[in-house]
């Protein structure tokens, strides 16, 4: 296949470029940020906001398949309007240009942010969706855009947690900075809550296979055998023979406390993630199973754990604008004044 991948200088982005040019495709990235480091599939600088200059990118490359990563992120602090207008309109752009160019197959990659509240049971596909922030909101937006254009091409779209790999920073640096210094690592309740993530590679797995068996619909991607937040914490810690150690907070009062530090900006922790930071939350994947005949490999302790060793290793800590937000430690505000006096 010929696939172009916009979001290719993401986090997520360039590990599914490298995955599908090695699994023999030919692959061509898209992004509005630079290439970080040569790679051997096509790149092009683009905004997918600018119909005329995707357009020149979709003639030249002709692909028949097209996977749609790119999204600015809430945790980002973007104004409203530019994250709108980039994973909104953004995705109608990509879309059209698609079906102009003769594209057969479109993938679009949307969110567990469609909601912001814990469920008692994996969630299906079939969950009404009911996001609470803009994020959330715009790839609720987004999957609808894409579903306008089915009767046209083959449209999959996958449903994800967070995705973790090697190189995962964000948020998840924070956390990191915490455990390699030996610091208090604070867990809002009991830590009893499972919140799944999906290993990257097993979803590159996923993508690749919706285009390959022209899948169309809806699926959930995810790890399996989700563990508590808490024994997936102390894995890491215990893997790394840090000196770090769990310390629990109270669940309202914290909660409580992060909304008001959002509000001040003092805090990185958006509306979703201190609404669910004490929640469960689990999509179920039997659906991509059956489908698709896809296992996910890899659980959350693995995961984290090899997050975390990449990040020890590279010290890929970084306030670099220029660079994905998942490809550096996100800004910790008031949380790094809590690392150093804990």
């Amino acid at each position: 296949m010929n696939i172009l991948v916009s979001g290719a200088s993401g986090f997520f982005g360039e590990i599914l470029c490298k995955f599908l040019t090695e699994s023999g495709h030919t692959v061509h990235g898209v992004d509005i940020l630079p290439q970080r480091q040569k790679t051997s599939y096509g790149f092009s600088q683009a905004d997918i906001r600018d119909k005329f200059e995707l357009s020149k990118v979709f003639a030249s490359i002709r692909p028949n398949a097209v996977v749609h990563a790119a999204a600015i992120l809430a945790h980002e602090r973007p104004g409203e309007d530019e994250l709108w207008t980039s994973n909104v309109e953004g995705t109608k752009i990509v879309c059209e240009t698609a079906i102009e160019a003769g594209c057969g197959s479109l993938v679009f990659l949307s969110s567990n942010c469609l909601w912001a509240e814990e469920f008692d049971h994996p969630v299906t596909e079939a969950e009404p969706p009911n996001p609470i922030e803009i994020y959330g909101r715009s790839k609720w937006e987004g999957e609808k855009i894409v579903q306008s254009f089915n009767s046209r091409m083959d449209t999959t779209i996958f449903r994800s947690p967070t995705i973790v790999s090697a190189g995962r920073l964000g948020l998840l640096g924070i956390l990191f900075q915490f455990i390699e210094e030996g610091r208090r690592v604070y867990i809002v309740g009991g830590g009893r809550n499972r919140y799944q993530f999906v290993y990257a590679l097993d979803y590159c797995r996923a993508i690749l296979l919706a285009l390959e068996k022209q899948l169309s619909g809806t699926y959930n991607v995810g790890s399996s055998d989700v563990p508590t937040m808490a024994d997936s914490y102390q894995h890491v810690i215990n893997q790394a023979d840090s000196g770090a150690r769990l310390v629990h907070l109270p669940r309202g009062l914290t909660i409580f406390l992060l909304r008001i530090l959002h509000v001040l900006r003092l805090s990185p922790l958006g509306p979703y993630q201190y609404r669910m930071i004490a929640s469960s939350f689990e999509f179920d994947i039997t659906k991509l199973k059956h489908d698709a005949g896809w296992q996910p490999k890899l659980t959350n302790n693995d995961m984290l754990l090899e997050a975390y060793n990449h990040y020890k290793k590279n010290k890929l800590i970084t306030s670099d604008q220029s660079t994905s937000a998942h490809n550096r430690v996100a800004r910790g505000g008031i949380l790094d004044l809590v690392r150093k006096l804990s």
